[in-house]
């Protein structure tokens, strides 16, 4: 099997941070993929 794997955050017009992060974790059997929503920025005011 083969696995391509990539990916980008992107800030939001006025943020500092990215909330979002994509951590990857390899092993010679398997990829472990972590994705984090982390900001709240979806919230509505």
């Amino acid at each position: 099997m083969i696995v391509e794997k990539a990916y980008r955050s992107l800030h939001k017009s006025g943020e500092e941070l990215c909330g979002d992060r994509v951590l990857l974790s390899e092993t010679p059997t398997s990829i472990i993929a972590v994705l984090f929503d982390g900001l709240g920025s979806g919230r509505t005011h």
